[in-house]
């Protein structure tokens, strides 16, 4: 027992647990003799209240909003639709996804070994798992609990991402730990995530690609179960789940006690889908990690990054640069208002990204680095000035979409939704010519490659393996070698990234079915740490400012909608259920709004 009741506490618990979808399945076969007792009952099956109102949940469920990864759901949910179409006459139990709930702080292999092993349990009872996803609990949650050792949301989304970035099967979900206003019991992320896969997954064409005689592309077929995953520590949650809830709770080395307990109680034993994977896990803990307590924390226990925070000296750094191009009216063209009227409304936005950018360096705190940050500016013109003198006698293949060559490549990086540590794909920008097509189009000879930056110099090298023999490359011409600083350069990036529905602004990325989007480099989609090297506990006040810089933005302009922004950025607001004709002013104050903690619950 966690918590301690009162009368009023207790019927105030019961109150929320009748409210509760899979609590409420669970009550009648927890009730005791009078509210007390049940209120204690609901206490050891893990249920507490979270302090919100009845009214807070219409905002959690919003499924539209864009926080959790699908990408690596799709090849076998794909395969998964095949096989049911092919046994119509005994079609498989639906497909499964793992969830797991957590401090995380840090994540480390236990966590991955105990989801595999929940995984190795499912498939043995003949369930397809297409997926597992480790979510972060809210600050609120982890604060108390972790004192001193704590590491924000954003970090501890961070490593998640980190651990997870090479298996073909787990995704990190920042929705627990960013997207709400406070700590949540798991069943409202079972919940959310389940409605949050039906939406997500019956706005794609999966069904169709699976089955060409679909019309329909809204019931592509048994919608995804979630499965809760916990360790045997906290086995008592099985009697959440009754009596037809569905969990996996594997044993761990030190709690072998309540695991048979709990797995020999006849109302769970009752329920099949209760399971519990006899496989333990190894013995290991966030908190031995956190105080080098057992010999398994090696560097392989938890992400690398985690380790290398740990030698992060607190203070101020050596001043460092973020080169920013700005591309003025260039990147407003689709914008039907005077030049003069965009050109001081961006001078406005541009003032206030810099000042947010510096600001946003010079709060960072421990794990993160406390920098002096100069933001150098980059004129767009005096590039097409330097370009036009490197140029002459020279044949220019161009991948600066702002500086046109002889020919143009429309070639971007691309990014799955939501994984920023993912390994971006080469595609033809949205809208562009498939990439064989373009260059087929360039006849065999010897060209300069002009590029805006080259910051790893990845992307260049990416697009001179794509292209055939014929076309040699004389040189690799970077413009930003024209910027003066000698401070350790951070980051090279484009003002236009962070206006929302600017002219060909934002990181592409693709959506569950493959389609092509752009967002600026904003929470929810793009993490700015990871494409502005803000730092990772600042990117939530970030965000929330830079889509406060929007909102201003649009509000000076006027009545501008949506039908009037880039068609990638179109593309993806559409998916999130905005209309051609939504102010954009609205679009902006939604995101803002949504991604403020403390801000009043919105309902749209």
């Amino acid at each position: 027992m966690t918590e301690e009741f009162n009368e009023e506490k207790a019927r105030r618990l019961i109150e929320k647990a009748l409210q509760d979808p899979i609590y409420s399945r669970a009550l009648p076969y927890l009730r005791g003799a009078d509210d007390l007792q049940t209120a204690r009952a609901l206490d050891l099956a893990g249920f507490f209240d979270d302090g919100g109102e009845p009214e807070d949940r219409h905002f959690r469920a919003d499924e539209n909003w864009i926080m959790t990864p699908l990408s690596k759901l799709i090849p076998p949910l794909e395969r998964f639709l095949k096989v049911a179409k092919a046994n119509l006459e005994e079609p498989p139990p639906p497909p499964v996804v793992l969830l797991s709930t957590g401090a995380f702080c840090p994540i480390h292999s236990g966590h991955l070994e105990m989801m595999e092993i929940a995984r190795r349990s499912l498939e043995a009872r003949g369930r397809t798992v297409i997926g597992g996803y480790l979510s972060p609990s809210h600050a609120t949650y982890v604060d108390p609990k972790c004192g001193s050792e704590t590491l924000s949301s954003s970090h501890r989304l961070m490593l998640c991402q980190e651990a997870v970035k090479d298996s073909d099967w787990l995704m990190a979900c920042g929705w627990e730990a960013l997207g709400v206003e406070r700590m949540l019991n798991f069943t409202d992320v079972i919940i959310r995530l389940e409605r949050y896969l039906e939406n997500q997954l019956a706005k794609s064409d999966l069904a169709r690609r699976a089955d060409k005689s679909r019309t329909n592309r809204t019931t592509y077929g048994p919608a995804p179960v979630v499965y809760y995953v916990f360790g045997s520590d906290n086995a008592r949650f099985t009697r959440g789940f009754l009596p037809d809830g569905k969990c996996v709770c594997v044993l761990r080395p030190g709690s072998e006690e309540p695991y048979h307990e709990f797995a020999c109680a006849p109302l769970v034993q009752a329920n099949s889908e209760i399971i519990f994977a006899g496989e333990a896990s190894h013995d290991l803990s966030s908190q031995s990690i956190r105080r080098r307590r057992s010999a398994q924390t090696s560097f392989h226990s938890a992400p690398a990054s985690y380790f290398h925070w740990q030698t992060q000296s607190e203070g101020d750094q050596p001043a460092a640069t973020i080169y920013l191009r700005d591309e003025g009216l260039w990147s407003l063209s689709s914008f039907p208002l005077p030049e003069e009227t965009l050109s001081t409304a961006l001078d406005k936005f541009k003032e206030g990204l810099l000042a947010l950018m510096i600001e946003c360096h010079e709060r960072a705190s421990w794990p993160d680095t406390k920098r002096q940050l100069q933001v150098e500016l980059l004129s767009l013109s005096e590039q097409r000035q330097a370009a036009q003198k490197l140029a002459r006698g020279h044949s220019i293949i161009s991948l600066d979409p702002c500086i046109e060559g002889d020919f143009n490549l429309e070639i971007s990086r691309c990014y799955p939704l939501n994984e920023p540590l993912a390994t971006p794909t080469m595609v033809a920008r949205p809208g562009a010519a498939s990439i064989v097509k373009q260059v087929g189009l360039i006849p065999p000879g010897q060209y300069i490659l002009f590029d805006d930056d080259i910051f790893s110099g990845s992307t260049v090298r990416q697009v001179q393996d794509l292209l055939p023999d014929s076309i040699a490359i004389r040189a690799v011409c970077a413009l930003t070698i024209r910027g003066t600083s000698k401070h350790t350069v951070l980051d090279i990036l484009d003002l236009r990234d962070f206006l929302a529905g600017a002219r060909l602004a934002g990181l592409v990325m693709s959506t569950a079915d493959g389609k092509l989007v752009r967002a600026p480099y904003t929470l929810p989609y793009v993490s700015p740490a990871a494409r502005a090297s803000i730092p990772i506990g600042e990117e939530l006040r970030f965000s929330q400012g830079v889509w406060q810089l929007n909102e201003d933005f649009f509000s000076t302009l006027g009545s501008l909608t949506l039908a009037q922004a880039d068609p990638s950025f179109t593309a993806l607001m559409t998916r999130l259920g905005f209309s051609m004709d939504t102010d954009m002013v609205e679009i902006c104050r939604y995101h803002k709004e949504r991604l403020s903690p403390q801000a009043k619950l919105l309902r749209r």
